[in-house]
C-alpha cells in the first residue's frame, strides 16, 4: 500500500542545505529512489549518519531524511611528521574541514609518496587543536618498510656529493618558481630529478598586522608579485620580518602557500600575531641597565632607560648611572638606514650617533653570521629514502663566537 501512495513532503532536519533528491513530492512513493537518496546524503561527505523514515496516512506519504552534521573544523595550517617528504600539499587558512575532506587530504599525500617511490607508504591523519578556536590536520607519514618492518626511523645520509649537486638544482628550480622538487635513484644508481611546473606569485597577503600597515610589513619581503616565486627569497624574507621584532617569531607554520595549477599563479599568506606595546627588560650584572617601554605609533617607542656602567655612559656622559628617556625607532630591514634610531637628549649627539652606528653594524651583522636556513632533502631509493641535510655554513663554530661577541658588545655599550 505505501509504494502506490503519492509523496506528501520531503524534508530533511538539522540543515539548510540545498540537495536534488529523486524523491519529489506527488511522486508515486520508490523505495528505490529514497535509497538512492540516502546514499546521495552520504557521498556528500557532510554527515556521519543518514537513514530514511516514511509516515503514511490517507492523504499520502512524508519521507524525512534524518541527518547527523559531521562536524566541520576551522582548519589553520598543515604539518607533518616526522617532515613533509616533499609533499606538496596546500589548503587555504580559515576552510572548514570534515573529517571525510581530511582522510581525503591524506590519501592524496600518500598517492605523491607512492609516485615518487615510496610503494609501502601510510599517512594518518588527525586534528590538532590550535589557538582561537581553530584546528591544525596532521599528516604522520610512514615511507614504507626499513630493513623488513614497518618504523618511523632517522633516514640513513645520502652521499655528500650527490646532496650538493641535488641542493645545486632545487636553487636553481626555486630561483625559477617551482615549487615541487623531487628527487630519486633507481636501481642502477642513476639520479632522476621530478621538477613541477613554475609559479608566478599572484597575491602576499598579511593577517594580524592590526597595528602595521601592509606597506611596512611588505618591505620586510624580497619577493615581489607577478615574479616568479622564489622559495630562497620567501625563507629571507620570513628573516627579515622576524629580525624586525614587531611580531611573534614566524615560522614555516604560519607561511601558507596556495597554488593554482591551471593557470601557474600561487598565492602567499602569513599569518602575524604582534607583540606586545609595552614591555620591559633587565640585564647585569656589567654593565647594569633598566628598560620600561611603550609603542606609540606604528614602528615608534617612547622608552625609560636607567643604565649603569656602560660604555655609552663613560664616553659621552662621563657618569656611571644615568636614568635616560628616549624616543626609538626599531631597526628594520625593509627601512634600512631610516630605521634604528634613539634619541636621548641625556646623551646627546655623540650618544645618538654612537647608538645609530652601533645599532645599524649589530643588525646586519648578525643575519649574515647566521647564514640561510634551508629545508632537507629526502630522497627516494626503491623502498625507502636517503637524507640530505642542508649543510651548516661554513666556519659556523666561528660564526657563533662572532654573533655572542657582537650581541654582548651591543649589552656592553648599554645604548637605549
Amino acid at each position: 500500500m505505501l509504494s502506490a501512495a503519492l509523496v506528501r513532503s520531503v524534508s530533511i532536519p538539522g540543515t539548510q542545505m540545498d540537495v536534488k533528491l529523486a524523491t519529489q513530492v506527488g511522486q508515486p512513493y520508490d523505495e528505490g529512489a529514497v535509497a538512492r537518496d540516502v546514499r546521495t546524503l552520504w557521498n556528500l561527505g557532510r554527515f556521519s549518519d543518514v537513514r530514511a523514515e516514511a509516515e503514511e496516512d490517507e492523504d499520502g506519504v512524508d519521507v524525512v531524511f534524518h541527518v547527523v552534521p559531521e562536524p566541520r573544523y576551522d582548519l589553520r595550517e598543515i604539518r607533518f611528521e616526522p617532515h613533509p617528504f616533499g609533499l606538496q600539499v596546500t589548503i587555504e587558512p580559515g576552510t572548514l574541514m570534515t573529517r571525510t575532506e581530511a582522510a581525503h587530504t591524506a590519501n592524496l599525500a600518500r598517492d605523491q609518496l607512492v609516485r615518487r617511490g615510496y610503494a609501502d607508504a601510510r599517512v594518518t591523519w588527525r586534528f590538532v587543536p590550535a589557538p582561537h578556536g581553530r584546528y591544525d590536520l596532521m599528516l604522520a607519514i610512514d615511507p614504507g618498510r626499513q630493513g623488513g618492518k614497518r618504523k618511523q626511523a632517522p633516514l640513513p645520509a645520502a652521499p655528500r656529493a650527490l646532496c650538493e649537486c641535488l641542493f645545486e638544482e632545487r636553487r636553481e628550480a626555486e630561483w625559477k618558481g617551482i615549487l615541487d622538487f623531487n628527487a630519486s635513484l633507481d636501481e642502477a644508481g642513476s639520479l632522476h630529478i621530478e621538477r613541477g611546473r613554475p609559479y608566478i606569485l599572484r597575491r602576499l597577503t598579511f593577517h594580524g598586522n592590526h597595528h602595521y600597515s601592509d606597506a611596512l610589513v611588505r618591505g620586510h619581503f624580497l619577493v615581489d608579485e607577478a615574479a616568479p616565486l622564489d622559495l630562497f627569497l620567501l625563507r629571507q624574507s620570513v628573516v627579515r620580518l622576524n629580525q624586525a621584532g614587531l611580531f611573534e617569531p614566524v615560522d614555516e607554520h604560519q607561511v601558507h602557500i596556495a597554488t593554482d595549477q591551471r593557470i601557474g599563479m600561487a598565492d602567499v599568506t602569513v599569518n602575524l600575531t604582534e607583540r606586545k606595546r609595552r614591555a620591559w627588560s633587565l640585564s647585569g650584572p656589567i654593565p647594569v641597565s633598566a628598560s620600561l617601554s611603550a609603542r606609540v605609533l606604528s614602528t615608534y617607542s617612547l622608552s625609560f632607560h636607567l643604565l649603569a656602567f656602560s660604555a655609552v655612559l663613560e664616553l659621552v656622559a662621563n657618569k656611571r648611572v644615568l636614568p635616560v628617556f628616549s624616543a626609538e625607532q626599531a631597526f628594520t630591514p625593509g627601512q634600512g638606514w631610516r630605521s634604528g634610531l634613539a634619541f636621548a637628549p641625556q646623551l646627546g649627539w655623540r650618544g645618538t650617533a654612537f647608538g645609530y652606528a652601533s645599532t645599524q653594524f649589530q643588525k646586519r651583522m648578525l643575519p649574515l653570521l647566521a647564514g640561510t636556513r634551508a629545508p632537507d632533502l629526502a630522497v627516494a631509493k626503491g623502498d625507502s629514502a636517503l637524507l640530505c641535510k642542508y649543510p651548516k655554513p661554513r666556519l659556523s663554530a666561528a660564526r657563533i663566537g662572532a654573533s655572542l661577541v657582537l650581541r654582548y658588545a651591543g649589552q656592553f655599550a648599554g645604548l637605549p
